[in-house]
C-alpha cells in the first residue's frame, strides 16, 4: 500500500533547533589568555578548549611556566611544658624570695641609718662653707671700702696740697711783684726790674703788663716809651684786667703818652666798671658828672656810678696800689655829696634805683 506523504506529515531534521530570544552563550573562563608561544589574546568568540590556544592550537600548560608554589608560613613550634614543680621546691622558692626581701630591707634600712647619722656633719659642712663664704665676701667689702676711702683720703690730701702750693706760689707771686713795683720806680734798680717784668709780661702775667705798661709810661726808674707803654696796658685791658683799662682810659682822659680822646676814656672805664672794679666805677661816674669835652654831663649816670663806686669801697677797704693818682673809690663818698645838691630829688631817688638794680656784668641802663 503506497502511502504518500501529506501536509500533515512530520520532517524530521538533525539540524539543532534555535529558539528565538535565546540568550546568547556565556564567554569562556579563558577569554583575555595570552598564549607564551604566539602571544595570541584568546576572544571571547574563540570555540577552542580552554586548555588550548585557538591560533596554535598548542596547550596552554604546555608553554606556560609553572606558578611556583606558595610558601607555607613557619609553623611556631609549642612551648614547652612548665616542668613540674613540687610543694617542696615552691616553699623552698617562696624562702628564697622572702629571705631576698628581708636582705633588701636590711640593705635600704642600713643606707637609712647611715644618711642619717651623715645628715648633721653634711649640715654643719654646709654652714661652715656658707659662713666661710659670707666671711670672704664681708672681709672683700670691707677691704674694698678700706681701699676706697684709702684713695679718697689720698685724693683729698693730694688736692689740699695742690691747693696749698698753689696758694703759696701765688703769694710768693705777689710778693715778687710787689718787690718788682717797688724796684721799677728806683732808678738803681729800675732796668733790671724792667726785665724781669717784662719777661713775666711775655709769659701772660697781666699784672706784670700793667707794672710795665704804667712804669714806662711814667718814665719812673727808667726812661719813658709811651708806644710800649700803650700796648701793654691794651693787651692787659683785652685780656679783661679791669685795673689796666682804668688805667688805659686815664691815659687817653688825661693825653699821657696819647692823644686826648674822652671818648675812649669812657668807654674804657665802662669796660672796667661793667667788672664791677671800684676804680672803674669811680673814674666813670667822675667822668659823668665832670661832663668833660664830648662825653656830657650826666648827674643821674655819675649819681649811681659814685654810690656803687663807695658801696664797693666800703667791701674792699682799700684800693690797689696801682689804681691811679685820685682814682680810687674812696674819693666816691666826696664826690658823691658835692654832686647830690645840684640834682632833684627826682633825679637821686632815679639813681638810687639804678645801683640798687645792677649787678656786675649788667649793662648799666643809662
Amino acid at each position: 500500500m503506497n502511502t504518500k506523504a501529506g501536509p500533515s506529515s512530520l520532517s524530521l531534521s538533525l539540524e539543532p533547533i534555535e529558539k528565538e530570544g535565546a540568550a546568547a552563550a556565556a564567554p569562556s573562563a579563558a577569554t583575555g589568555r595570552v598564549c607564551a608561544r604566539c602571544k595570541y589574546t584568546r576572544q571571547p568568540g574563540d570555540t577552542a578548549p580552554d586548555w588550548q590556544c585557538p591560533s596554535c592550537h598548542v596547550a596552554y600548560d604546555k608553554v606556560d611556566p609553572p606558578k611556583p608554589p606558595e610558601p607555607k608560613a613557619a609553623e611556631v613550634p609549642a612551648p614547652a611544658p612548665a616542668p613540674y614543680v613540687g610543694k617542696a621546691a615552691r616553699a623552698r622558692a617562696a624562702a628564697a624570695e622572702a629571705a631576698a626581701a628581708e636582705a633588701e630591707a636590711k640593705k635600704k634600712a642600713k643606707a637609712r641609718k647611715k644618711a642619717q647619722r651623715e645628715l648633721p656633719v653634711t649640715w654643719i659642712a654646709l654652714a661652715l662653707a656658707v659662713a666661710i663664704g659670707v666671711g670672704l665676701v664681708g672681709w672683700k667689702h670691707h677691704a674694698d671700702k678700706v681701699r676706697a676711702q684709702e684713695r679718697a683720703a689720698k685724693a683729698e690730701a693730694d688736692a689740699r696740697a695742690a691747693e696749698v702750693a698753689a696758694q703759696k706760689a701765688a703769694q710768693d707771686q705777689q710778693a715778687r711783684m710787689k718787690d718788682l713795683e717797688k724796684q721799677a720806680r728806683r732808678s738803681s734798680e729800675g732796668p733790671e726790674a724792667v726785665k724781669e717784668l717784662q719777661a713775666l709780661a711775655e709769659k701772660g702775667d697781666q699784672r706784670a703788663m700793667l707794672v710795665l705798661g704804667t712804669t714806662l709810661r711814667d718814665g719812673r726808674g727808667v726812661p719813658k716809651d709811651p708806644e710800649q707803654a700803650v700796648q701793654w696796658l691794651t693787651k692787659a685791658s683785652n685780656e679783661g684786667y679791669a685795673l689796666a683799662s682804668v688805667q688805659l682810659g686815664y691815659s687817653y682822659e688825661r693825653g699821657l703818652g696819647v692823644t686826648q680822646q674822652a671818648e675812649q676814656a669812657e668807654n674804657l672805664y665802662q669796660r672796667a666798671a661793667r667788672q664791677g672794679d671800684p676804680a672803674g666805677l669811680y673814674s666813670l661816674g667822675l667822668l659823668y658828672s665832670t661832663g668833660l669835652d664830648n662825653v656830657g654831663r650826666r648827674p643821674v649816670a655819675a649819681h649811681m656810678l659814685l654810690d656803687l663806686a663807695q658801696r664797693a669801697h666800703k667791701e674792699q677797704q682799700q684800693d690797689d696800689t696801682l689804681v691811679p693818682p685820685n682814682r680810687g673809690a674812696f674819693w666816691a663818698a666826696g664826690t658823691l655829696r658835692r654832686l647830690a645838691p645840684s640834682m632833684s630829688i627826682v633825679e637821686v631817688a632815679e639813681a638810687k634805683r639804678l645801683a640798687d638794680a645792677w649787678k656786675p656784668g649788667q649793662p648799666f641802663g643809662f
